[in-house]
């Protein structure tokens, strides 16, 4: 391990840098330091503390904030003993931050895009929405695609899943006789509130007039496919009056869950709720899928992972990369961000991810050496570094230079000293340049 005390990667210092220049001040007061009266916001103080901790100069600081001196002494003085808080979820790097660097973020000055990155989290369900010629039950099983031994994994599935299709079948497009049932009574309309919100959230549109209802006794919607919301709520009298040709229920794949929970010694009993366990839970959704079964045919499908049927990409900001999932496929708004969010998430998470082949040529000749990403030996990233990342060289352009700094934090990486080159580990999510103005919202 090395004794260089870890400092904030270069990769961060941009995205800090990149919002902090975003906020200025509603009334120019100083020419000289026009942001001197702005409103603070987060990644500004990360960035202040990161400078401070590295350190550099508060001169130089000064011109990159565009404050004054007392302006970071008044900030300083309020935000004392926050620097671990702001630090600790940043990518870090033993690579020492130098006044060079300063001068690149000083002049990089790039154009502002709204969402940088998009996710596309997961593959279409392969579940049949169309009606049956006879009365249908269609059971839709939903697994974890790598099950970690908690109860909620499984339920995550569920709830991804039924969202999805929930997202599918009340949009505005394709047919319009089919859509979601929850039963009633419902206070307030709460119940509907809520489906329509996840609905919307997931993909960016409000849910069809009319393709959420809530049911009652007499009349069933014209509809020729319902899917089902709270399918516990329904009595057996409901059920029989339903009068929709497909039905459709998700639910966690319990006897599933009950396998792998059984498999580890810790989790034999581990309870739902109380004075439940998965064995119960598992015998309960057993008997709710046999009273949803009772004059209809049985159609069992299984599904795992966290579906995506609607195409749409799920908006994701630089604090997200850290816990983003490492499956799927991350769409950058351009190869300089698919670069600086390749090394963010090599830095946070531990993770080289794929990219392509063409873009991994370029970025490795930037350094001098033909060979892969996160594979250049220590000295020559030494000898990259002096090479490009002198400020005064006329041969080498702003961007070249701004592109190799943010690749050489890759080679060290926190714990990482000349002599020890971290090995990471290859993950499963694939990086890709595209349009990225088509996102949704889905929650942290």
């Amino acid at each position: 391990m090395s004794d260089i005390p870890h400092q904030v990667a270069f990769t961060a210092l941009l995205a800090l840098t990149e919002v902090t220049r975003s906020i200025q001040a509603a009334q120019l007061r100083s020419d000289a330091f026009p942001r001197s009266f702005a409103r603070w916001t987060r990644q500004e103080d990360q960035l202040l503390a990161a400078l401070t901790e590295a350190p550099i100069d508060e001169e130089l600081i000064c011109r990159l904030l565009q404050r004054t001196h007392e302006s970071l002494r008044r900030r300083r003085e309020r935000r004392t003993g926050a620097t671990r808080s702001l630090l600790a979820e940043l990518p870090q790097s033993t690579l020492r931050v130098t006044p060079a660097d300063v001068e690149l973020l000083m002049k990089w000055n790039p154009e502002e895009i709204r969402d940088p990155f998009g996710w596309r989290f997961g593959t279409p369900l392969p579940v049949k929405v169309r009606a049956s010629k006879t009365r249908t039950l269609r059971v839709v099983l939903a697994r974890p695609e790598h099950p970690d031994g908690l109860l909620s994994s499984w339920q995550n599935a569920a709830q991804a899943t039924w969202t999805d299709l929930a997202a599918t079948v009340s949009r505005k497009e394709g047919a319009h006789r089919r859509g979601v049932l929850h039963h009633a009574p419902d206070v307030h309309q709460a119940r509907q509130l809520a489906l329509r919100t996840t609905v919307r959230r997931v993909t960016g549109e409000p849910a069809r007039r009319g393709g959420i209802q809530e049911w009652t006794p007499g009349p069933s919607p014209d509809w020729h496919t319902a899917l089902i919301a709270d399918p516990e709520r329904w009595s057996a009298a409901s059920i029989r009056a339903l009068d929709v040709a497909t039905v459709i229920l998700v639910l966690p794949d319990a006897q599933d869950a009950a396998r792998h929970l059984a498999s580890a010694a810790q989790n034999r009993c581990e309870p739902l709720l109380l004075g439940r366990t998965v064995k119960d839970w598992a015998q309960e959704q057993g008997v709710l899928v046999d009273r949803w079964c009772a004059d209809r045919e049985r159609v069992t499908e299984t599904v795992s992972g966290w579906p995506n049927s609607h195409g749409l990409l799920a908006r994701v900001d630089w604090d997200t990369l850290r816990v983003l999932p490492q499956t799927g496929e991350l769409v950058c708004a351009n190869a300089a961000l698919l670069l600086r969010a390749r090394v963010w998430l090599m830095l946070t998470q531990g993770v080289r991810t794929e990219m392509p082949a063409s873009l991994s040529q370029r970025f490795a000749q930037l350094l001098g050496k033909n060979v892969g990403l996160g594979q250049l030996p220590l000295d020559a990233a030494h000898a990259a570094q002096q090479g490009y990342l002198d400020s005064r060289s006329p041969t080498v352009s702003l961007e070249e230079r701004v592109w190799a700094r943010v690749l050489l934090d890759s080679f060290y990486p926190k714990g990482a000293d000349r002599g020890n080159v971290i090995q990471f580990q290859e993950s499963g999510l694939k990086l890709s340049v595209g349009s990225t103005a088509s996102v949704t919202y889905i929650g942290r």
